[in-house]
């Protein structure tokens, strides 16, 4: 239990990935991806646009603010979002588990994942706009997803 993971502390430094990353794609993905793997015709690109998927009903739920005061509306919502996140994580794994690596799955990952983040942060604007009448918020949200997209998509383009 001394050890501390490779994936915590690189040859570089300590890894930028949080904890709450961490522990999601090291200790709760690889147990779906088993589950996953065991469902031969699905491929790492079929879990990436589950995942998406996801993501857009996640938030198309949350638009719908009259029920947004309800706990279990609201729980089912975070759930989402973490199954999304989650099968996020696996599809990388699946991929190397069952040796369909691709530049083209790795590269719409990365896509899906930029477009997923603006879509959510924008819906959390929206929603916080009508919540409050304050265009600050979505403003904000569009500015935060967008922001996202760029720190990341260059990352992507070199790839390919």
């Amino acid at each position: 239990m001394g050890k501390i993971p490779d994936s915590i502390v690189t040859k570089g430094g300590l890894n930028t990935e949080s904890f709450y990353d961490f522990i999601i794609s090291r200790y709760i993905a690889p147990y779906f991806t088993i589950i996953l793997n065991k469902i031969k015709k699905l491929t790492p690109n079929q879990v990436t646009l589950i995942s998406f998927l996801t993501l857009i009903i996640a938030g198309i739920l949350t638009l719908n603010v009259k029920y947004l005061g309800n706990i279990v509306y609201r729980t089912t919502i975070a759930l989402l979002i973490q199954l999304a996140f989650i099968l996020d994580c696996c599809d990388g794994q699946l991929a190397r588990l069952s040796g369909r690596t691709s530049k083209v799955g790795g590269w719409l990952d990365k896509l899906l994942d930029r477009v997923g983040e603006f879509y959510i942060f924008t819906v959390f604007g929206i929603v916080a706009w009508i919540r409050t009448g304050n265009v600050l918020f979505f403003i904000f949200g569009v500015i935060t997803g967008y922001s996202l997209c760029l720190l990341y998509t260059s990352d992507a383009a070199d790839e390919l």
